[in-house]
């Protein structure tokens, strides 16, 4: 089985991790509908992009909020998917197992098996969980079952075959204290049980996060910001040596970022 430890190993040390989802959306040229909702599409258009730029992992998908879609939110997303401000918030009483059966998170999950099957033997697979922070935030309400759903899902992508479990705050959310009573120790078990590594990208991150096996974006965690990404590839040694054992960018891989830069930062940062 591939996974994140023998990933690193495998790459003396060091691995970097690109997010790229809408890029190989614009790669493969679909649109924000193809992508999202046509789960062989989206499957097809994540295996190019990991054989064009030989990456030894990639995420299965990269719809923060798609959890909520599932609970009747209308986050407002544009013509590429990304959004702003939700024009309308997620019912917390629809919370719960049925979410995985409906769309867009049941296409997300779908997408996640193909790909693991896909990927077989070539890369591992990443399963992406929107944050607390930023998923109670898209809800009218607390939902109660918000540790739970966490255990449900990362069981849910654990037998779809994913190999490592990111779990990504929005950099525009604010940085609110979550509820006292959340706890995510559910998701660390299930995670545990499936020897799921699981990673936290947190720009708003002040130390590393208890029960994660790593934290990213951060005070306490490196991530290659997007626009040092558009520049030139110079200080690929130096982020290398910063971002040890994982490098991830600080954000989604920009869907314009032509292709042969991003080629040029994999190749320095090997």
């Amino acid at each position: 089985m591939i996974d994140l430890r023998s990933l690193v190993q495998r790459r003396q040390g060091f691995l970097f991790l690109p997010l790229v989802y809408r890029l190989a959306g614009r790669l493969e040229q679909m649109d924000w509908e193809e992508l999202a909702e046509d789960a062989t599409s989206s499957a097809y258009a994540l295996h190019a992009a990991q054989r064009l730029f030989h990456l030894p992992a990639l995420v299965s998908h990269f719809r923060i909020g798609v959890e909520a879609e599932a609970c009747g939110a209308d986050l407002g997303r544009d013509a590429e998917g990304d959004w702003a401000r939700p024009r309308s918030l997620a019912d917390p009483a629809l919370l719960g197992t049925p979410a995985l059966e409906r769309p867009p998170l049941a296409q997300a999950l779908e997408v996640t098996g193909r790909l693991s099957e896909e990927l077989r033997g070539e890369a591992a697979t990443i399963g992406v969980l929107s944050g607390p922070r930023t998923l109670s935030a898209l809800f009218a309400a607390p939902p109660p079952g918000l540790a739970q759903f966490y255990a449900t899902l990362a069981r849910a992508y654990a037998e779809r075959g994913a190999h490592l479990l990111l779990v990504a705050e929005d950099p525009r959310s604010a940085p609110q204290a979550l509820s006292p009573g959340l706890s995510l120790a559910p998701l660390f078990n299930v995670a545990s049980y499936f020897r799921l590594p699981t990673v936290l990208l947190d720009h708003a991150a002040a130390g590393p996060a208890p029960g994660f096996d790593l934290t990213l974006g951060g005070a306490c965690g490196h991530a290659l910001p997007l626009e040092v990404l558009e520049g030139p590839v110079e200080q690929a040694n130096a982020w290398r040596q910063a971002g040890a054992p994982l490098l991830a960018t600080a954000w989604e891989v920009p869907p314009r970022l032509p292709a042969e830069q991003l080629v040029a930062w994999i190749e320095a940062l090997q």
